[in-house]
């Protein structure tokens, strides 16, 4: 039986129990005392380099067999960070991913819609493919940080955006989901514009002066032929308007006669 590895012969294993190993982190043993039928093999201490398939082959027609090794660094988890790793935005708005490196950064990429469109370099040099793709590079002391900006994205910026740097740090993948605006995200944009040109330019408006609360009967006339309540600053015009008036189709006046003996003239738009 052999094993290999990484693409190398590194343990053989025979019938008579004699193992032969190519290094002290592959080992193999017989899963039971005089049972060559099974065989445990060991990779020691792994590392990314042993990350791959692991070839198991058999002398004769047995052929060989191939698992998958898939080898994951905690501390590489810890010295680079990407977030967001999920984002979703409406087509044509910009997006923004950051990535934090702990340690010396020498190279950095972006790949999305499966091209590089992005090269950071420890220099602070960025090189970019197009004005849609920009970044911010920003270094202290032993810690350096991309800001990573997509702008104007379109749905063909969906789906992975990959993150990778140069040496034993390797990539790392955020997913990018683009909707198209909808009817109702439409309507929420132009609100949003509107209340922003309307705080920006607020009028304020005017007391209607010609008003006298419901129930009022104590007036009097003033010299600008107005009716005025008693001890209030409240004037309403006296009776002009003919009862029967009738506006156009849109607007209507029409009087009533309270109490104090008086018309009030109301007006109704109808939009």
């Amino acid at each position: 039986m052999t094993w290999n590895v990484g693409g190398y012969l590194v343990l053989t294993v025979l019938a008579t129990d004699n193992i032969s190993s190519s290094s002290k982190q592959f080992s193999a043993r017989f899963c039971s005392s005089g049972d060559t039928s099974c065989v445990e093999f060991t990779i020691h201490n792994v590392t990314r380099r042993e990350s791959g398939p692991v070839i198991c082959s058999l002398q004769g027609e047995y052929g060989s067999k191939t698992a998958q090794l898939y080898v994951q660094d905690s501390a590489v988890s810890e010295q680079f960070q990407l977030e967001p790793l999920h984002s979703t935005v409406l087509q044509g708005s910009d997006v923004q991913f950051k990535a934090t490196v702990q340690g010396i950064l020498q190279v950095m990429t972006w790949n999305v819609g499966g091209y590089l469109v992005l090269t950071v370099l420890a220099t602070g040099n960025i090189s970019s493919s197009s004005k849609q793709f920009s970044a911010r590079f920003c270094s202290s002391g032993d810690t350096s940080s991309v800001e990573f900006t997509i702008h104007n994205v379109t749905r063909r910026e969906s789906g992975p955006v990959i993150c990778s740097v140069q040496g034993e740090y390797g990539s790392k993948t955020a997913q990018l989901y683009v909707q198209e605006p909808n009817y109702q995200d439409e309507m929420r944009r132009v609100r949003t514009q509107i209340s922003v040109v309307d705080a920006a330019g607020q009028r304020q408006g005017q007391a209607n002066a010609g008003y006298v609360p419901e129930g009022q009967t104590s007036v009097e006339l003033s010299d600008s032929g107005f009716f005025q309540a008693n001890g209030s600053n409240i004037l309403e015009m006296p009776d002009v308007v003919n009862s029967n008036q009738v506006g156009n189709d849109y607007s209507s006046a029409y009087n009533t006669v309270d109490k104090s003996g008086f018309r009030k003239h109301r007006h109704a738009t109808i939009v």
